[in-house]
């Protein structure tokens, strides 16, 4: 499990440096208005996605399934997967149970599952924001 969980880690880190790169290329202005809104602070996937969402490019749930991911990878990268609050999260089906002060514990294919998320979410992404590109230029 630590292997796939440190899979899932670097997976998300990944995906929001290069959502970075791909919005200077396809959408510049969008990543303006993440900098300007940030006053310069360091951008993260939290603002990309608050952004993508506010201009469209990401639906209501797919909005609140990048939450999800960016809370469970910050409870388990600064709290070592130990929840400050009890909550219960969804992801689909998936349901993620947080319980104050208690180590999150899942089956093993738990992160498989999140990247699994995590790559066709970001596909539908880059999808949106390569087509809305494309059909600006035409």
């Amino acid at each position: 499990m630590q292997i796939t969980k440190w899979v899932f880690i670097d997976t998300l880190s990944s995906l929001e440096f290069s959502l970075k790169k791909m919005l200077e290329i396809v959408n510049p202005k969008v990543l303006s208005v993440i900098k300007e809104r940030r006053r310069n602070k360091p951008i993260y996937l939290r603002s990309i996605t608050k952004e993508l969402h506010r201009v469209g490019y990401v639906s209501d749930k797919a909005y609140n399934g990048w939450i999800t991911l960016i809370e469970i990878r910050k409870c388990v990268v600064h709290n070592n997967a130990i929840p400050e609050s009890s909550r219960i999260l969804y992801l689909d089906d998936l349901k993620i149970v947080f319980t104050h002060g208690q180590m999150l514990t899942a089956k093993l294919d738990f992160f498989i599952k999140l990247i699994d998320y995590v790559i066709k979410n970001y596909k539908r992404l880059v999808e949106a924001l390569i087509e809305d590109r494309s059909s600006i230029k035409h």
